[in-house]
């Protein structure tokens, strides 16, 4: 072979060779080309989550085979809604900061295929794409988030999870075949219902409760006869006062007339299931809602234009509520399929919270589940809640009556007795064991002894200087008188034969100033002989105690004391002597103006603060009732059916049968049990009862 032929072959096999290289380089070129997206951001463009205005997530449900959107966003005033939900208020602020943020600085971690049959296999079929069918496997989740203007910010197709990689997921982006491995926790991007709401219904606290109203009742709407069928239960009203529940009021129906239900001896509250109502009544959460229809006000009245309006109607009665009209009233009150139950709280507000049918459920359904031949586990129940003031919550205060005239204003208040003034008023006085004397010659006689008994009261010095009464002085001036008389009249002869005479001279000749004294008192009380035979006895008695004419004796003094006694017949020793009071200084008629007016001007004031701060108290629940009702006006609320129960009891869930171990203590007597395994036979006779504790 030549030179030239060698040459040729030389050539032929350097251009097969780079043939073949260039062939088994090519896809290694591709290759290389989609691994550089390996550590580059998801959206390099996407900078400010806060920026997000809206997001809307579209999802296949294989159990349903249809497509299903959840979208919340942002409206005009800033308030996050969800549009999909009639545009319920949303919770979302925090919310969507975390599904945004889950979408910066996120990079590619990995190039899992660009083929676009293998689009199933990784879960990041598009939910939106026409070839999505019945049956349809694979199909992802489409996410869009915009700004503000209606600007995508992302869009992005998530798929299954990576296997063996903790919180990677495969993602696509519409449009484009190649499927990435991103992390990417999804738990934000979440569309159940009540992830995105406040789920706190009521938002009461139930510290505040005062008491609870139920209303156990069934209404349906008899569409041949166009009237309302009502079967009532029962009514009962229970306060509540920290943990201790009370029965109010209980009225049973038979045959559409109540009738009082009291509690039997051995029937009690079942204070568990009232707990119970009251810690759902703290955390009401709803399932779903609806919007209402037009025409129904925010207190669930509704004019009886909305009975002919067969759209409303229908949404009303297909969840198990029904208008009925009230006689003499424009307007039509909404009954409840199953009732209602109505919660008082401390500031006046109160809620109304009324039970419609079970959600979901078709006609026929719906009668099995009333009629408990279906179970109804993982049920929900329609629910409409409205709130309105009550005023017997916050009573009107005492007011205090304001005086017209100066004597209303000066008339003492009325003032109920003490116990012990009131035993006091019922019994008569007290006197003492001595009787008051009817004469003077008695209370002579029971002054004697006093005198007698006093030790050496004829060497008391007090005695002669004790200063004598007014009347005694009247009655020595008078006796002294007597005396000056009768030395005018009496001749000296007699007077010296009078002095020399051994006789003694009788009393009327030579009277004493005390003898004297002694008459005046006996000639005011009419019987002057009998105490003159007392002073005589007196006189006999003490006969040891010197008789000094020129000093006053005992005698008259306790004459004097007798006639105190007679003419004021009570124990001196037990009368206290009334305290002297001061004169007042009588008012002129313009004070007496200027203190009622003053008086007037303060009740006034005070009746008047009464009265704010009560219409302040109810002007603050108008104002709370009015924004919760504005809140509650649009939807249909729909509930667990295990919350339900917990709300609506049957009479025999409400009273129950006491204790049966208290029923067997009797009439109370307590029971022993502090020894282990008790004592053969009971107790021992005459052991002593210990309280159970």
């Amino acid at each position: 072979m030549n030179e030239e032929a060698k040459t040729g072959v030389y050539w032929a096999v350097a251009a097969a060779m780079a043939a073949l290289a260039a062939f088994v380089a090519w896809p290694t070129n591709i290759e290389t080309e989609e691994s550089q997206q390996i550590g580059k951001l998801l959206f390099e463009n996407f900078t400010d989550p806060l920026a997000a205005a809206s997001m809307k997530i579209v999802t296949f449900d294989d159990d349903q085979s249809a497509i299903s959107d959840f979208e919340v966003a942002k409206d005009g005033d800033g308030v996050w809604r969800i549009p999909t939900h009639g545009g319920y208020t949303a919770d979302a602020e925090n919310q969507m900061q975390k599904a945004a943020t889950l979408f910066l600085d996120n990079t590619i971690l990995d190039v899992a295929t660009n083929n676009r049959e293998d689009h199933p296999g990784f879960g990041v079929v598009d939910p939106t794409s026409n070839d999505v069918k019945v049956g349809s496997e694979g199909v992802g989740r489409l996410i869009t988030i915009k700004d503000a203007k209606g600007t995508t910010m992302v869009s992005l197709i998530v798929g299954n999870e990576v296997e063996g990689q903790t919180g990677q997921r495969y993602v696509r982006r519409p449009g484009q075949d190649i499927v990435y491995a991103v992390d990417l926790d999804d738990a934000a991007l979440t569309t159940k219902f009540t992830d995105w709401i406040e789920q706190d219904l009521l938002q009461l606290t139930p510290f505040d409760i005062t008491g609870v109203t139920l209303k156990n009742y069934t209404a349906s709407l008899d569409l041949l006869n166009q009237t309302v069928q009502e079967e009532r239960d029962f009514d009962a009203e229970l306060s509540i006062d920290g943990s201790q529940w009370e029965l109010a009021r209980l009225d049973t129906y038979k045959q559409g007339t109540s009738v009082p239900r009291p509690l039997g001896e051995e029937e009690q509250l079942n204070t568990q299931k009232l707990n119970e109502l009251k810690r759902a009544l703290d955390d009401l959460k709803i399932a779903d809602v609806g919007r209402k229809p037009e025409g129904m006000s925010a207190n669930l009245k509704a004019s009886k234009d909305i009975l002919s309006d067969q759209t409303a109607l229908n949404s009303l009665l297909a969840r198990g509520f029904i208008p009925a009209g009230r006689p003499g009233s424009d307007e039509t009150e909404i009954l409840a399929a199953n009732g209602e139950i109505a919660v008082r709280m401390k500031d006046g507000v109160r809620y109304i919270l009324r039970f419609g049918n079970v959600a979901g459920l078709s006609e026929q359904e719906q009668e099995a589940a009333e009629s408990e031949e279906i179970g109804m586990v993982g049920s929900n129940r329609y629910m409409l809640v409205t709130t309105e003031v009550d005023e017997s919550i916050i009573p009107m205060p005492e007011l205090q009556p304001v005086p017209q005239t100066i004597e209303e204003l000066d008339a003492p208040a009325p003032q109920e007795a003490a116990p012990e003034e009131e035993d006091a008023a019922a019994q008569p006085p007290q006197m003492t064991d001595v009787p008051a004397p009817s004469t003077e010659a008695d209370a002579a006689e029971q002054d004697a002894p006093e005198a007698e008994d006093a030790p050496e009261a004829e060497d008391a010095p007090e005695a002669e200087a004790a200063p004598e009464t007014e009347e005694a002085m009247e009655a020595e001036d008078a006796a002294a008188e007597d005396d000056a008389a009768e030395a005018d009249t009496t001749p000296a002869d007699d007077a010296d034969d009078a002095t020399d005479a051994d006789d003694t001279p009788p009393a009327v000749e030579e009277t004493t100033p005390e003898e004297t004294s002694g008459e005046t008192t006996q000639e005011g009380s009419g019987d002057g002989t009998a105490t003159g035979a007392g002073q005589d006895a007196e006189a006999a008695q003490d006969t040891d105690a010197p008789q000094d004419a020129d000093s006053p004796a005992d005698e008259p003094a306790d004459s004097d004391e007798s006639a105190e006694t007679s003419e004021a017949p009570q124990d001196s020793a037990t009368t206290e002597q009334p305290a002297v009071e001061e004169p007042e200084i009588e008012e002129t008629e313009q004070e007496k103006q200027e203190r009622l007016e003053a008086a007037q001007e303060r009740i006034t004031k005070e009746n008047q603060r009464k009265l704010d701060e009560r219409e302040e108290q109810l002007e603050a629940a108008r104002k709370h009732s009015e924004e919760l009702n504005a809140r509650f006006a649009d939807w249909y609320y729909e509930i667990s059916e295990s919350t339900f129960n917990k709300l609506h009891l049957s009479l025999e869930e409400l009273i129950q049968s006491k204790d049966e171990q208290a029923g067997n203590q009797g009439a109370g007597q307590p029971q022993f049990n502090g020894l282990p395994g008790g004592l053969p036979g009971g107790l021992p006779p005459g052991f002593p009862n210990i309280p159970q504790q």
